[in-house]
């Protein structure tokens, strides 16, 4: 697809079956826009829970730790949302709001701030299971505190943006700004939950969904139900 916007009434067009153009509402526009982000954090979100339903079969004495879906876990936490939401939350988002609406500049400095903060502690985390790796027993409750910690902030700043500026993004930006902002998240190709995902994250889409209730998965929550990941 490909957004033009119409020098004449100002609208955002959608350029669909080779040239022909279908008018869209600055509304229509805005939850187009709005709604990849939303479903990019819907799908993190996911993730996050899947890490802390599998950090609590670490506290069971007569379970053999599996850190596979771990490391994956951290893996895909630092190849997308790290890499590719944040930054272009901030080059493509933030930066425009910026512009259009100065008096959220102190909850946007907040958000920028913690996209560092998370990046520092998934280190924090990574870290964590790598003392869990050498002594499993000991360290399985200060690895479960860690990943608590880390997702309880993941999960605060997806609300933040939420709450406080995708609503704002829908309302101030314009329909070119928000096109341009839709454009740049569409080439986003997650590597977990794309049609073509990569390979080592196959196991970890099962994974996902057998931690994560519905809409977003399908097995009951509290129960791993997908094979063991492949080392």
């Amino acid at each position: 697809m490909f957004w033009l916007k119409s020098p004449a009434d100002g609208a955002a067009r959608l350029d669909i079956d080779g040239g022909r153009q279908v008018r869209l509402e600055p509304w229509e526009t805005a939850m187009n826009a709005i709604t990849i982000i939303q479903d990019e954090h819907r799908r993190m979100g996911a993730v996050l829970t899947c890490l802390t339903q599998l950090s609590r079969e670490l506290l069971d004495p007569e379970v053999q730790p599996d850190l596979a879906p771990f490391e994956a876990i951290l893996a895909y936490l630092e190849a997308f949302p790290a890499r590719f939401h944040h930054p272009k939350e901030e080059t493509y988002l933030f930066r425009a709001l910026d512009a259009r609406a100065p008096d959220l500049k102190p909850v946007l400095d907040t958000l920028r701030d913690e996209h560092d903060q998370g990046e520092r502690r998934l280190v924090d985390l990574e870290r964590a299971l790598e003392r869990l790796r050498t002594r499993p027993t000991e360290e399985a409750g200060n690895f479960c505190k860690a990943v608590d910690d880390y997702v309880a902030f993941e999960k605060a700043h997806i609300r933040l943006e939420e709450t406080e500026i995708l609503p704002q993004a829908a309302s101030r930006l314009t329909a070119e700004e928000l096109a341009v902002l839709e454009d740049a998240f569409l080439g986003n190709e997650d590597p977990l939950f794309s049609a073509g995902r990569q390979r080592k994250y196959r196991d970890l889409y099962s994974y996902v969904l057998a931690a994560v209730p519905q809409p977003h998965g399908f097995a009951d929550p509290w129960k791993r139900q997908a094979a063991p990941l492949r080392a």
